[in-house]
């Protein structure tokens, strides 16, 4: 310890819950490895995960970890919140030093050090080379689910720092709410069966476990529909069934807001829904392969919408051919207006004989595995709307042919118009378009 260790004494009153203490006896055991904290919202995943790094920072001199989660600015907004909350409340201010520019916390006295890590695969690094000399003592990821699973094999291998010195069993604490995804494979699973290898451990924690809850809290989450997401985040369920006539995946949708463009793809596209006129706006998508680059509502004449159209296309050199208008209604003129432009028609049949009630339900389809491969990625900020209107869409199948909820359902289920869905979707139309040829397309 360093020789300006403050004087003054340091007296943590940290009163964890019964389950974090289940979790606290596995992180200082000699044989568990890998622990998942996971379970409602509520349940005090973040304020352990916080805690634990803090106490081991104050034990351990000159010791380093790392908290991590996905996105680095989801982590300020989130954990970190929490972590300065703790800090706070045990009376720390005066040892806890941020460089916010290296993302790093060091404690004054002690010179141990908290890393936050952007765990995020950046399409120029998808080997997390940027990890690769960094040594840790022990790691906290908080959720798990948002993360690769190669990242968090790649972690694994950092873990090495001083452990010895200290008789230190290598440590990395994992909190989440319930997913589908790898964690779910590898530790829910396995943990539910009965053959949960033994340097893993999960606790299950559920919001009813948090007696620092107020009520108001609790009845809130009470208050969520009915569905899989209640079933995740208040019931803690692993097994949340999702509605069988979904189309789009929520959680694929909100993180398409979070992801980063898989390639740099040079193609760009404009797609276009025109609003009838008098009611609902005009949506401009400008995307550059799957991702978008802007989304623009506009409530203008068809000669205003085409001098706009004609502007984005000179800007982003967008190849006329690759500009789609929704034709029905008032669209119609929009093709003659920007010559060479698709015209669309979400009413005809769909492309190459495939199983469709319309091209509408095809490209649907299409567009929702795109989320569903973690295709798309937003350039804008996360649009809750957006996300609401996409999942209105349900899907319809009779006799084996799929089809999609008509649109005025959906209006009436959103009670406003869909603008923005269907503006997007109509990118997929890309996918099918044959590799030769051009000029005035007319889907039918």
């Amino acid at each position: 310890m360093s020789d300006d260790q403050p004087t003054k004494k340091i007296q943590i009153h940290f009163k964890p819950l019964p389950k974090q203490v289940e979790c606290l006896k596995y992180l200082k055991d000699d044989t568990t490895r890998f622990i998942l904290y996971g379970g409602s919202k509520g349940s005090g995943k973040s304020r352990l995960g916080c805690s634990w790094l803090i106490l081991n920072c104050l034990q351990y001199p000159s010791t380093r970890w790392m908290m991590g989660r996905a996105r680095l600015q989801d982590l300020y907004k989130t954990t970190f919140q929490t972590f300065q909350q703790i800090v706070k409340e045990w009376g720390l201010e005066d040892i806890v030093q941020i460089n916010f520019q290296r993302n790093i916390i060091t404690f004054k006295g002690y010179e141990s050090q908290i890393f936050m890590l952007d765990l995020y695969p950046d399409p120029s690094d998808l080997e997390y080379n940027n990890m690769s000399g960094l040594e840790l003592t022990g790691a906290f990821i908080d959720e798990l689910s948002d993360i690769d699973h190669k990242a968090f094999e790649i972690i694994k291998t950092l873990i090495r720092y001083r452990l010895k010195e200290y008789g230190l069993t290598p440590k990395i604490l994992m909190a989440s709410n319930p997913c589908q995804g790898w964690p779910f494979d590898l530790i829910y699973k396995p943990w539910e069966e009965g053959r949960l290898p033994s340097d893993y451990q999960f606790v299950q924690a559920f919001t009813a476990d948090n007696t620092y809850l107020g009520e108001d809290y609790v009845k809130q989450l009470g208050t969520m529909e009915e569905g899989s997401q209640k079933e995740r985040l208040l019931h803690g369920s692993w097994y949340y069934a999702s509605n069988e006539n979904e189309l789009f995946d929520r959680d694929a949708v909100t993180q398409s807001f979070y992801n980063q463009r898989k390639t740099f793809d040079n193609n760009w596209y404009i797609s276009c829904d025109v609003a009838d006129l008098g009611e609902d706006y005009t949506v401009i998508v400008l995307w550059q392969g799957w991702h978008i680059v802007s989304v623009e509502k506009l409530r203008v004449d068809q000669v205003e919408l085409a001098s706009r159209i004609k502007a984005l296309m000179s800007l982003f050199h967008v190849p006329v051919r690759n500009v789609i208008f929704d034709a029905n209604g008032s669209g119609a003129a929009m093709p003659t207006l920007v010559r060479g432009s698709v015209r669309y028609i979400p009413h005809m049949r769909a492309l190459k004989e495939e199983k469709y009630k319309t091209i509408k339900a095809q490209l649907m389809y299409n567009f929702a595995r795109h989320f569903k491969q973690a295709d798309i990625s937003f350039g804008l900020e996360y649009n809750d709307d957006v996300v609401k209107e996409l999942c209105a869409y349900k899907k319809r199948i009779k006799n084996d042919i799929h089809d999609v909820s008509l649109k005025q359902e959906v209006k009436n289920y959103l009670k406003r118009s869909p603008d923005t869905a269907d503006a997007l979707y109509m990118r997929s139309y890309f996918d099918y378009r044959p590799s030769t040829g051009g000029g005035f397309s007319i889907i039918n």
